[in-house]
């Protein structure tokens, strides 16, 4: 039996239980477990496949710059995959059409929505420098929202649509195109990191595992996990860091990162860092790493 098979009916009861009926007034927060308990899903694997060979990533800015825009947090959708897909919108305080932005995906966890992840407010982070898009997951765990992790699917395909969608409406600079996600939504950012690494420059999981597809491009990655999750083990996230800093060329050294309980792998590619925060805490997206997410992006050369 596959492991979706797998995951699918490991995922059925529980989240029947937790998140099925769920409105957006009485979602768990983000940093709560939310019915997501994909332990056998991603690689468990060390390798994480050939090396690539230098990579250059997109640059230059989007075709959308020019183009004014609204801001503040608008909920809008998108036909991607043969269906009409949701997403919120979050546009910065002074939002300057002829200034390149970063362009931030954050993607919820198993039976959570874009409308609680929004409550984490990224482009407050960024302080006007990024355009933020907080996906909605389809209905693809046990009837609950959710990602498919594999490409090829309606899912990135969703993420496709979005990314060009966000190009040609903002200035968009396509050096910084990003991806986070906590739990599920954390395996979904590192797939695209792993199979659109040709066009999302790094990846933040927290709380999530390694990805299985195949690898493309090239993507920085930061990396969280408890220590003490009952949810996604920790031994996952220590997968996913070996599977990025295997892919990014970085040796089994380390040195001190932010804040001080990270750290960051030495010998990496040049502009392809991994960092790695191990936390004392479970299954839950910590306060400090909306901050620290946001110093990795914006440290990125």
């Amino acid at each position: 039996m596959s492991w979706r098979c797998m995951l699918r009916l490991g995922l059925t009861a529980l989240i029947s239980v937790l998140c099925l009926g769920c409105g957006d007034d009485d979602l768990p927060d983000p940093g709560l477990d939310a019915g997501d308990r994909p332990e056998d899903a991603g690689s468990t694997e060390d390798d994480a496949g050939p090396r690539p060979p230098p990579f250059e990533g997109p640059t230059g800015l989007s075709t959308g710059c020019g183009s004014a825009a609204t801001a503040g947090l608008e909920e809008e959708s998108i036909e991607a995959g043969g269906m009409e897909r949701t997403y919120l919108l979050a546009v910065p305080e002074g939002y300057d059409p002829e200034v390149g932005h970063a362009l931030i995906f954050v993607f919820h966890g198993a039976g959570d929505s874009a409308r609680n992840m929004s409550r984490l407010e990224f482009e407050a982070e960024a302080g006007g420098e990024a355009v933020v898009v907080y996906p909605q997951g389809g209905p693809v765990l046990a009837g609950s929202s959710g990602w498919l992790l594999d490409d090829g699917t309606v899912d990135t395909e969703f993420f496709d649509a979005l990314l060009q969608s966000m190009e040609e409406r903002f200035c968009i600079d396509r050096a910084r195109v990003f991806a986070s996600g906590f739990s599920y939504g954390g395996y979904f950012s590192n797939l695209l990191g792993c199979a659109r690494g040709d066009v999302v420059r790094a990846v933040a999981p927290v709380a999530a595992a390694a990805p299985s597809a195949e690898c493309r491009g090239q993507a920085a990655a930061w990396v969280a996990h408890g220590n003490a999750d009952e949810v996604v083990p920790f031994a996952a996230g220590t997968t996913a860091r070996r599977r990025w800093s295997s892919r990014n060329g970085c040796a089994a050294e380390v040195s001190p990162a932010t804040p001080t309980f990270c750290s960051s792998h030495v010998g990496c590619d040049e502009g392809y860092p991994v960092h790695f925060c191990e936390h004392d805490g479970g299954h839950t997206w910590p306060t400090w790493a909306r901050a620290a997410i946001w110093e990795f992006f914006s440290s990125l050369p």
